[in-house]
């Protein structure tokens, strides 16, 4: 179960650096938002996810974390997706609370499984592993993406293909958590700090 769970967490990532890294781009130069309208969406997005953390910490004492990864891994699957429907701010900014919320749900719910899938003992091996697979899979990602950019022109219809994509990607990616034995571990208390902020990530 915890080589299902690390395999799914670097397919996500994979897929979600897809799209990723062209937000910025596609906000700045196809959009033609300014700096400033740019990193109001960004600040959205990041308020939406401290504020949510709150009550999914009251999700996961309640359902457990298992229960919490899947709300996150379902609900984070059509955000890019929704780029495509429209380009006016307000309703980006409702995608950006929605992708803040969501997003929060999903990182919680795999740091918690974190410590109910991975066993004591192989913990830092198997992190290890993962680390240097997630990371593998940042570049494996961002590169797809970039080709597909290319293959289809730096135009609204290049990023609607690479938002499509990596939706799709994420809905595949939910068939590896599909029948993983998870054992239940209680959450007795959790504390989080915001350590730093970057644009593409938590």
């Amino acid at each position: 179960s915890g080589v299902r769970l690390l395999a799914y967490l670097v397919m996500v990532q994979g897929v979600v650096q897809i799209s990723g890294p062209y937000f910025a781009s596609y906000m700045l130069e196809e959009l033609q938002y300014s700096y400033g309208w740019f990193v109001s969406l960004l600040a959205i997005g990041f308020l939406a996810k401290v504020t949510a953390l709150t009550w999914w910490v009251n999700v996961a004492h309640r359902a457990g974390a298992k229960m919490l990864l899947w709300i996150g891994g379902i609900g984070i699957v059509p955000l890019s997706s929704l780029w495509i429907v429209s380009q006016n701010y307000a309703w980006l900014a409702i995608v950006q609370v929605l992708s803040g919320i969501l997003w929060a749900a999903y990182e919680l719910g795999f740091f918690l499984m974190f410590f109910e899938a991975l066993p004591v003992q192989q913990r830092t091996r198997m992190l290890t592993y993962y680390n240097l697979a997630n990371t593998s899979a940042w570049c494996v990602g961002a590169l797809v993406g970039a080709w597909l950019l290319k293959s289809y022109g730096v135009s609204e219809t290049g990023y609607y293909v690479l938002f499509a994509v990596s939706s799709l990607g994420r809905l595949a990616a939910l068939g590896l958590l599909v029948g993983a034995g998870f054992k239940t571990v209680p959450v007795l208390q959790l504390a989080i700090r915001v350590l730093g902020v970057r644009p593409a990530s938590g």
